[in-house]
């Protein structure tokens, strides 16, 4: 998902009356987080690099739903996972996808 779709969704969330279409929002963000991340994973043919790939794959934490990377350190015990794509994945995106 591109920044210009992160703000979309984050501004659609702050529209008076939103919250009726957030769980359909959230099931489209769901889809294109799943279609991107079966884009990048179709293009890495080599083991080692899906590996990586599949460690740093998008997951869902907490009752909000939004991507996050459990494959990247966190800055400390406390603090919150990367979001995704984190910057792993998307150097290996831009490298396999040009």
């Amino acid at each position: 998902m591109d920044q210009r779709s992160v703000l979309r969704v984050l501004l659609d969330d702050l529209r008076p009356g939103s919250r009726a279409g957030r769980e359909e929002r959230e099931a489209t963000r769901r889809a294109d987080v799943d279609a991107e991340a079966a884009r990048v994973l179709a293009a890495a043919t080599d083991p080692a690099l899906r590996a990586v790939l599949e460690l740093h794959r998008p997951v869902t934490e907490g009752s909000d739903w939004w991507p996050v990377c459990l494959g990247c350190d966190r800055t400390g015990p406390d603090a919150e996972p990367p979001t995704w794509p984190c910057r792993t994945w998307t150097l290996i995106e831009q490298a396999l996808t040009g």
